[in-house]
């Protein structure tokens, strides 16, 4: 059985949506994140879900690479939530055929925050998908027991793994359950050295993240208990882009370190 392995939007955001289905087209990917609504007020975004023209480039790239969406994002958990955008992330996740809807939680009240989750879920569902919860050091739901609580029991809900996160939340990859149904995708790179300030594991998670096989994650235990779910490579490595490093060669680094470490392991893609 050959495993997805996805080029994450994080991984070369400046290269927009269409160029990003082609680099992972030619370097050996199986999918794509995309990401249509932004992550934070800076970054540089591109208006997939309002801009038709874009829309149609997107799916015709998608149609002639033969490149699938592994998963759209990013939903927040807040106070204050946007339904009809939530509402409208899910039809975009079902118009490129995505089954998976990141969400990140930032409402500090727990029940209200899965209240949310659950009501999310159920519009996921509707358009064919899963809401699948990022846990992150930073949020509400900082490591894998507060993601584990938030998610457990409702309908069209998943966690995913990140190993940043899961590294940087103190947490260890013993802790993870082998074949646990409730997680949905994998997203890994590497990281090394102890737990920093939460400035700077923001730092690393945005911009500082380390190739497969290159830190101290054991990558190899997190494929072994997860032998079929896809992968998503969230590697964002300003080191490399501000040498002129470009997204194409970024990718395709991060797809060969990838499957290095498979080889290792026993597991080919």
């Amino acid at each position: 059985m050959t495993r997805a392995i996805s080029l994450a939007a994080l991984t070369v955001l400046e290269a927009g949506p269409v160029e990003t289905i082609r680099i992972a087209a030619a370097c050996g990917y199986t999918h794509v994140g995309l990401r249509p609504v932004a992550a934070t007020p800076t970054e540089r975004h591109w208006p997939m879900m309002s801009d038709a023209a874009l829309a149609g480039e997107i799916r015709a790239a998608l149609d002639g690479e033969g490149v699938g969406v592994l998963d759209v994002e990013i939903l927040r958990l807040t106070d204050a939530i946007d339904w009809d955008l939530v509402r409208a992330t899910a039809d975009y996740a079902a118009a490129v055929d995505a089954r998976r809807i990141l969400v990140a939680d930032n409402d500090p009240d727990a029940g209200r925050s899965r209240d949310n989750l659950a009501r999310m879920g159920e519009i996921a569902d509707g358009a064919g998908a899963v809401v699948a919860l990022e846990f992150m050091p930073w949020t509400h739901a900082p490591n894998l027991a507060a993601a584990r609580a938030r998610t457990q029991g409702l309908r069209g809900v998943a966690m995913l793994i990140d190993a940043f996160h899961l590294v940087r939340s103190g947490g260890r990859v013993d802790e993870l359950v082998a074949g646990d149904p409730a997680i949905s995708y994998l997203q890994l790179c590497d990281i090394a050295g102890p737990i920093p300030d939460m400035d700077a594991i923001l730092t690393e998670a945005r911009a500082d993240r380390l190739f497969p096989g290159e830190g101290e994650v054991d990558l190899a235990g997190i494929l072994a208990r997860y032998p079929t779910l896809p992968i998503s490579l969230e590697i964002p490595a300003d080191r490399l882009r501000l040498l002129g490093v470009g997204p194409r060669e970024r990718a395709a680094l991060a797809i060969t370190a990838m499957r290095r470490v498979m080889e290792k392991a026993g597991q080919n893609d």
